[in-house]
């Protein structure tokens, strides 16, 4: 439901309002660098987590890096989250991870040909939740099939990672959830212990064609080999 839609439902308004005043957030803290060439940007920032209260749970180091080939785009986004104030628990969720959504003539549920692939073989709705090195979500935008693929590094906490991926386009790297997956799995929550880390590493590809023309699981074994 969008915040157009919720705006029209006061109940569920009500219901979103009173949902926003329980949530933490994410605030940008510093640049660490700021870095270009022809090749490459790479932008290196501290985050800070916050709950609800404002008060600081958590520190993240964030670093992006931003590149491109022939027809394709890529994303690194590699992030260390560090318990910097004292032991953090996180709990088992299904709403969690790295999350992007595609667009709308992309996603399987308007029937104009988008489809959802892993690197397992599991397809459309079979995706969901299932653990995958890479996932990919292509599909026609303005009359040329695009997509979006998200791949998975060795590195990253609990590779190969599961994926909260639905037909109606949410797109979703996650590695903290189990039960909430599969009510018949074991719960994933876990604590983090005072100045430990857990490192999230993914490289998001913006292709041309489908996941075959684009040779996504080649890109997948070049990624693996790479230092994270």
């Amino acid at each position: 439901m969008t915040w157009d839609e919720l705006g029209k439902n006061p109940k569920r308004a009500k219901w979103a309002a009173e949902r926003v005043k329980a949530l933490g957030s994410i605030k940008h803290r510093a640049y660490e660098k700021l870095e270009a060439d022809d090749d490459h940007a790479i932008v290196v920032e501290l985050c800070d987590y916050l709950d609800a209260s404002g008060k600081k749970v958590l520190t993240e180091v964030r670093r992006l890096t931003f590149g491109a080939g022939e027809d394709v785009r890529f994303i690194d986004f590699d992030q260390d989250l560090i318990a910097s104030e004292g032991s953090v628990v996180f709990e088992d969720k299904k709403d969690a991870g790295l999350s992007i959504r595609v667009p709308t003539s992309m996603d399987v549920t308007s029937e104009k040909g988008g489809t959802i692939v892993n690197s397992e073989g599991d397809r459309d709705k079979d995706a969901w939740s299932k653990k995958a090195k890479w996932c990919d979500y292509n599909g026609p935008v303005d009359g040329e099939r695009l997509g979006v693929a998200i791949l998975n590094h060795p590195s990253s906490f609990r590779h190969p990672t599961g994926w909260h991926v639905r037909t109606y386009g949410l797109f979703t790297a996650n590695p903290f959830a189990s039960k909430q997956f599969d009510k018949n799995a074991p719960d994933a929550s876990f604590e983090l212990k005072a100045g430990q880390r857990i490192k999230l590493r993914h490289r998001i590809l913006f292709h041309k064609g489908n996941e075959k023309q684009a040779k996504i699981a080649k890109a997948f074994q070049s990624y693996a080999q790479e230092e994270k």
